[in-house]
């Protein structure tokens, strides 16, 4: 399957399946979780991901591998890339309210869907790429 097509339906699956959907530690609805589920949609093999029920859990199955936070996680498994150099479907990072950081899925142009302080739900954001703290090439 040709690059641009993989990505346009990996990321609308990803879409689908959490826009409009609230975070929830217990319930797994987490940005990590997202993620995992889209590198899994792109046809990557993330690895498999330990159990969670709050921050203070996401912090330490972080810490049990040796990252600090996500971008550290991101990093074991993919290219960075410079903001602008995203593609539909790429992965971005940026500051979380809990201080291990927040993932989103790349929908361009210049935009992230994800969690927002500002949303009870995932949405489709404007980015901000002076806020982003890494990108990764899917």
């Amino acid at each position: 399957m040709p690059d641009p097509v993989r990505r346009q339906l990996a990321t609308a699956k990803t879409r689908d399946a959490y826009i409009g959907r609230t975070f929830a530690w217990k319930a797994g609805r987490t940005c990590v979780h997202m993620a995992r589920f889209h590198l899994l949609a792109m046809g990557h093999k993330p690895p498999m991901m330990p159990g969670f029920r709050s921050a203070i859990g996401a912090k330490r199955a972080l810490a049990r591998n040796g990252w600090a936070g996500v971008e550290d996680m991101l990093d074991s498994m993919l290219p960075r890339v410079a903001p602008l150099q995203m593609r539909l479907g790429d992965l971005a990072a940026g500051p979380g309210l809990d201080g291990i950081g927040a993932v989103f899925v790349c929908v361009p142009p210049f935009k992230l869907l994800g969690w927002h302080e500002d949303a009870d739900e995932a949405v489709i954001i404007d980015f901000n790429r002076d806020a982003l703290t890494g990108c990764w090439r899917v």
